[in-house]
């Protein structure tokens, strides 16, 4: 399968960068230097299959959740999680990109707290998702940056 992002090569895609390691979930996921774990909590991780780290003006939340039940396709999963991206253009939501492949998406917009990125996967019965939200004025350092964070999604 052709991945929405290109995978990058074992160990962190940024220099001096951060790796985030889950081993109740088994995914691992890379951030640019400076940022920092903001729930401590190992109970709140382990209830939300991740961690939300901020740096540079920016937020990654990382969560991951069994899907064992699902009585759906994972096509249809996909669809349906991302209904809240229904685009109110009168609030000054945009649309930028959306794509849907196989068992993942990405999808990025702009609303009135600035850009936002949703990534999600499935991997076996698991539901990875990596939500990066960022200031319209980090748009041009950052594009790149969300592509980079989530092509360095590993997981079991």
């Amino acid at each position: 399968m052709l991945s929405l992002t290109t995978a990058y090569a074992a160990g962190n895609a940024f220099d001096g960068g951060v790796t985030y390691n889950n081993a109740k979930f088994g995914f691992s996921v890379d951030l640019p230097a400076g940022f920092r774990a903001q729930n401590q909590d190992k109970a709140m991780e382990a209830e939300r299959g991740g961690k939300v780290y901020i740096g540079h003006g920016c937020m990654v939340d990382m969560v991951a959740s069994d899907k064992s039940d699902m009585a759906i396709s994972i096509q249809e999963a996909l669809e349906m999680d991302n209904a809240f991206l229904t685009i109110d253009e009168s609030q000054g939501e945009k649309l930028i990109s959306k794509e849907i492949k196989e068992d993942e998406m990405l999808a990025k917009w702009s609303d009135e707290y600035g850009l936002r990125a949703l990534y999600v996967k499935y991997v076996g019965k698991t539901k990875y998702e990596i939500s990066i939200t960022y200031g319209l004025n980090m748009q041009q350092a950052f594009d790149e940056q969300v592509d980079k964070i989530v092509g360095s999604l590993t997981t079991k």
